[in-house]
Parts: structure tokens; sequence; C-alpha cells
């Protein structure tokens, strides 16, 4: 079975193609040179020699020479439909392909050959705004969004949020599927304490700092809402807590957070970090008392689950409605919503016994339901429902009705 990934956002298609050949699969990956580079998740990545499965496209070269910028207009499509055609060939030689986020239709002779025709069986993972808004979208592309997922052979909602969207998109061969987390990268260790006493709980928030101030476009349902939590430990701190927050400078919205920050008066207690490596992440996640994520969205994000996954308790706005439909038993979380709900788990969250004990549960969680060895296997099972039609039992509900 030989299987291409395609669409790398936030490293998925990098990190699933790697986990799956460590269980012997031929999983290659195809990346764009403009996508997410796989160093940020190895620090001594190197695409040489071991990692010739991973193939680098670049549609402004062709035979090794640059297109140039000024070329004719129609000349440059010609050469470009020459270039995707090649590729498209490239990956109609694997049994079945793997894309993230709507990435495998990147020109008319993939939709054609993928999406009508049905050359080449697919899987299609929706990652976030991908399903949540542009499948939603009048146009072209909301159209193309649309016809992604629902001519797949199988469509994955990687977001338990997105059990909602069954029905409006039609996605007949929809299920809930979790993202894969390496529990042995993301684990328990030590880390020495930093930015603030051991006596103060300290607060890292890793996520990107949007709540749709600077990135205000109609429509747009993946803010983070991470104001709330700034405003919530202000208060907090106002009313004698003792802690401190580490806060990834980072997101459309980081200026207006560190304005946010000075106006409340909590400079003392806020430390902005610039963005960091896989490696650095883990360290931080380690380090923290308690990790904070989004409070919009209402599902997981791999962010929250690695955290987890490394026995630290997450703050973040999981909708319960949803995840009763996506797993047999609900995430020991710190959830919560509102600006006084985050108040609430903050104040909670000060007392050692309580977040050491949730961090456990997550831990214990993460490896029921996400470990990447379970995962995995339920991946290949679906590959070989959709390739060779053996029926498959999954390890969690279908949402298929």
């Amino acid at each position: 079975m030989r299987i291409a990934f395609i669409g790398n956002l936030a490293g998925n298609a990098y990190i699933w193609s790697k986990l799956l050949r460590k269980k012997g699969l031929s999983a290659e990956l195809f990346i764009s040179n403009q996508e997410w580079k796989p160093a940020w998740e190895d620090k001594n990545f190197s695409n040489k020699g071991s990692n010739e499965w991973i193939h680098i496209y670049d549609n402004t070269i062709i035979d090794g020479l640059k297109i140039p910028k000024g070329l004719h207009r129609g000349i440059r499509f010609i050469i470009s439909r020459i270039y995707y055609h090649r590729l498209l060939l490239k990956l109609l030689e694997y049994d079945i392909v793997h894309s993230f986020t709507g990435s495998l239709f990147m020109s008319r002779s993939f939709v054609s050959e993928f999406g009508i025709r049905h050359k080449r069986p697919y899987i299609a993972s929706a990652t976030g705004s991908d399903i949540r808004e542009m499948a939603f979208q009048e146009g072209r592309d909301g159209r193309l969004m649309r016809l992604f997922f629902q001519q797949a052979a199988k469509t994955l909602l990687l977001n338990l949020d997105m059990v909602d969207f069954y029905d409006r998109l039609s996605l007949k061969n929809a299920e809930f599927f979790p993202f894969m987390i390496d529990t042995q990268k993301y684990c328990v260790g030590n880390a020495t304490r930093e930015y603030s006493s051991d006596s103060k709980t300290l607060f890292f928030m890793a996520s990107h700092l949007d709540w749709g101030v600077v990135d205000n476009a109609n429509g747009r349902k993946s803010t983070k809402g991470n104001d709330r939590f700034i405003k919530a430990f202000a208060r907090y701190l106002k009313d004698n807590g003792n802690a401190h927050a580490f806060i990834l400078d980072r997101g459309p919205d980081k200026m207006i957070a560190r304005q946010l920050v000075s106006q409340m008066g909590i400079s003392s207690c806020v430390t902005f970090l610039p963005e960091m490596q896989k490696d650095e992440l883990i360290k931080h996640f380690r380090l923290a008392d308690v990790v904070v994520d989004q409070f919009d969205v209402g599902a997981f994000g791999t962010t929250a689950l690695e955290a987890m996954s490394c026995a630290k308790p997450v703050m973040i706005y999981i909708k319960n409605q949803c995840a009763d439909k996506c797993y047999p038993e609900r995430a020991p979380i710190l959830n919560a919503q509102t600006e006084d709900e985050i108040y609430v788990q903050i104040k909670l969250a000060s007392n050692r016994t309580y977040r050491e004990e949730i961090g456990q549960k997550a831990r214990e969680w993460i490896m029921k339901y996400h470990d990447w060895e379970i995962v995995s296997s339920q991946l290949i099972n679906i590959y070989e429902e959709v390739i060779y039609g053996r029926k498959c039992q999954n390890y969690y509900p279908s949402i298929s009705g």
C-alpha cells in the first residue's frame, strides 16, 4: 500500500506520514515550498538521505529553471499547467492520496482526476477554517471546498465541533477522527522553573493571539477569544491572586494583546515570548502549571492535546454536546468560555493538588484516545477499507447516522 500525503497545515501531514512510516507503511509527503517546514517539528531535520520520502514542490521552478516573473501571463499559465500535470502523474502512482485542508484540489486537472473521474481514491481531512468558513462560502472557492469533502472516499473531521456540519454540507462519508499524538515525544518531563517563583501559579498561553480585531473578515469562525483570559487573569491578580503568565507573541492581535496587558496594569506579571520550535514548546509545557488555549471554537487543536499528553491541565472551551458524539468519555480539562468562567477556572487551578490531578487524568485520556499507535491502526483500517473494500470497525462512534 502506497500513500501520498499532501497539504501540511500545522505540520500534521508530516507528523502522520512520519508515524505511519514507523509502522512500516510506504507513506510519502508532498509539500509546497510555501507551506510549513518539517524543521519546525524536528530541529535537526534535513531533506536529504533518509528523508527522500518528502517531495517539496514549487510551481515557480520547472526543470530546475526559475520561471521569470515578467513572463507573459499566457505563457506562465501554460508552464503552470505542464508543472501541475507532472505533479498529478506522480500522485496517480499511489494507491491512495490523503489530503489536508483541500490541498489536493490545486488545479482543474486535479479536481477532474480525483473529484470527478475518481482516478484514485482520496481521504479528505478537515482541519479548521477549511470546513468552518470556506466550505460555507458562496462562489468558486466555496464550491470547490464542498466538492473536496463531498467527493472524498472518506472525510475525516479532525475537530469535534465539525460534527455539526455533517448534514449542512451533505457529507455522506464523514466521521470524526482524532488527531494523532506522539505520546512518547509529548510526555512528562522535568524543566527548570522560569519567569516566576515557585510560589506563583504559572500559566502558559501558547495559542495564537486572535480575537478578531485585526483579522475581522466576514464569516470568521476560528478566532481564539483569548483576550478573555488576559482580562480574567487581571481580575485574579487584583483579587490578590499569586500568578504569572507567559504568552507566545504570535497571531494577528499580538500588538493589541500587549496594549491590553499594559492597560490592565499587569505587565509585571506577564512575559511575552517569541515563537519557538517544538522542542522549546515541549519544555515550556513542562515548566508551566497550566496551559491556556482557546475559548471560541469549542474543539481541541494539536496544541491542547500535546500539552495534555505532557500531563498538563489545559484551560480551553470544548462543546460538550459535540464531544459526547465523538468520545466515550469527556476529557479532563478546565472547560471555560466566558470571562467569568475563565476566572473561576483560574482560581480552581491555583490549587496545586487539583491541577496536578487534572493533568494526570489528561495524560491518561490522551493515551486512550489519541496515542499514535491506536490512531494509526484505525487510519490503516480506513485505508484498507477504501482500497480493498475491507470493512473496518471504528475505534470511535461514527457520526454518519
